[in-house]
């Protein structure tokens, strides 16, 4: 199993950090990818929340190609997973969005990056529509690799 919201991501708070080992907040996740490149890109989020004045995360699975099902209720274990990040800084929104297959991934992360509207296709879902449409439109289409600190020679 693996976390939707990350343990580590509320360290600031005993109570939060229990809250995130509910059920509620966990998702069938292989060890390898859990371990690997699901861990990675969390803690680039965690830098990326400490260097921009504020980000927002939607995170969840995808029930598309789905693997198995596990366990005495029959729960799915998801082919894939998705995670987008919305920062703002110097007044202005910048999007990133991924999307991984539920299974032990060896490529570097960028490999899995793509725009915010990529992932709200896959997974049929409208992330940011709270923003001005005008903002919406721009940030979710847009994927400056550069911005976030991943290149291809990274």
């Amino acid at each position: 199993k693996g976390h939707m919201v990350p343990a580590a991501d509320m360290s600031w708070s005993p109570e939060a950090m229990k809250e995130t080992f509910y059920f509620s907040n966990m998702s069938p996740q292989f060890p390898s990818f859990n371990r690997g490149a699901w861990k990675k890109l969390e803690e680039k989020v965690r830098d990326w929340a400490v260097k921009f004045d504020s980000v927002k995360i939607y995170v969840g699975p995808v029930f598309k190609d789905n693997i198995k099902k596990i366990g005495p209720d029959s729960v799915t274990v998801p082919g894939h997973y998705y995670k987008t990040i919305v920062m703002y800084c110097n007044s202005t929104y910048q999007g990133i969005g991924f999307i991984f297959p539920n299974k032990k991934v060896s490529d570097p992360i960028i490999n899995y990056a793509v725009t915010i509207d990529s992932v709200e296709e896959y997974t049929n879902l409208d992330f940011y529509n709270y923003l001005p449409i005008d903002t919406e439109r721009k940030m979710e289409s847009g994927l400056n690799l550069d911005l976030w600190g991943l290149n291809k020679s990274k």
